[in-house]
């Protein structure tokens, strides 16, 4: 600080209180590109629906519980569970058809 003190001709304290409003400008401005940088690349609905979906259904239910999840969110992993347990279903009564 003394040597921008020196380059501005001025005391350390003044210098100090010449750079406060630059520094809490920066300081605001980072902050809000960070807060909307991690906003804009939260996982959505869709992606943590199939996230979920991805993960069996016994072991969501057992290790946190569905209660947990946000009720839309997991609405959907159920649908999604028993639509894809239908679908495996349909395929080996397929199969054992051939």
């Amino acid at each position: 600080m003394a040597a921008t003190a020196d380059i501005l001709g001025v005391k350390e304290e003044a210098a100090r209180k010449r750079l406060e409003p630059a520094r809490r400008k920066v300081r605001d401005y980072l902050a809000a590109e960070v807060e909307d940088s991690l906003e804009s690349s939260r996982p959505d609905d869709y992606f943590s629906t199939r996230t979920l979906a991805a993960i069996p259904i016994g072991s969501i239910c057992g290790k946190i519980g569905l209660h947990v999840i946000r009720p839309g969110v997991a609405e959907a992993v159920r649908q999604l569970a028993h639509a894809e347990y239908k679908k495996q279903v349909r395929f080996s009564l397929e199969e054992e058809q051939q």
